[in-house]
């Protein structure tokens, strides 16, 4: 399915604005709100999106933070990213948990090509620290000068799905040790959230996280869910 059925208004790509947002397609009317979300969720400007979602590594840092706070030691196998366009973010998470199952959605089968072929342009990656450039990245030469690809053995441990929340059925199986889903909900109404959030439940593990965007609250939408931490989920044994 490709994104633009989903709305009834044209998607506009926010990389016309400014080239940080570049691949990132919202419908029109939520222009603004989707600028402002995606800035909060990584509490930086617009300029620095792109070099936040790497240098960072965003995801790992959450999910490190929140495993100490549950008391987890053991690393997570099962992960899985919801809305994760060209796949910045699930490059460190593959780095920090080698062992894991990844797997990677969105509803862009356009998007999900480019993160599964993981071939940006070098302005996009140049800013990481070189550490960590060369940690994530083979540099092309020849005719794929000025092009960076996602090393292979980073690649290979991710899997990427096309999910359409609303669809009645769910391309997914098992459950997961955390479940990334940051400034998705914004775009549907409590109603809506409420069915999204009691399918997340069976795929829960019953130590797993839940992971939010700065601007969502899932308290007053799901009994099954509490606050963890700030933005992060578990599950309520209470309502089990």
């Amino acid at each position: 399915m490709e994104l633009a059925s989903v709305f009834a208004e044209p998607l506009v790509d926010l990389g016309t604005d400014n080239p940080a947002f570049a691949g990132i397609h919202t419908p029109r009317s939520f222009h603004g709100a989707t600028k402002v979300g995606v800035t909060s969720q990584f509490l930086e400007n617009a300029e620095q999106y792109h070099k936040s979602y790497f240098d960072t590594g965003y995801w790992n840092f959450l999910l490190g933070n929140a495993l100490a706070a549950t008391g987890i030691t053991d690393a997570p196998r099962r992960i899985i990213d919801i809305g994760s366009g060209s796949g910045n973010s699930v490059i460190p998470l593959a780095d920090r948990f080698p062992e894991a199952q990844i797997v990677a959605t969105d509803i862009d089968t356009n998007v999900l090509a480019t993160a599964a072929e993981g071939v940006y342009g070098i302005e996009r990656v140049d800013t990481l620290a070189p550490e960590r450039l060369k940690r994530f990245f083979l540099r092309g030469k020849g005719a794929q000068a000025g092009m960076a690809r996602v090393r292979p053995e980073l690649r290979q441990l991710v899997t990427f799905r096309q999910l359409n929340l609303l669809a009645d059925g769910w391309p997914l199986a098992g459950q997961f040790d955390a479940i990334f889903c940051r400034n998705v909900m914004i775009y549907f109404d409590k109603a809506t959230q409420r069915k999204i959030l009691a399918r997340f439940v069976p795929l829960m593990k019953p130590h797993a996280l839940l992971f939010a965007g700065h601007s969502e609250n899932f308290l007053y939408v799901s009994e099954s869910l509490r606050l963890r931490g700030k933005t992060v989920y578990e599950l309520d044994e209470r309502h089990g």
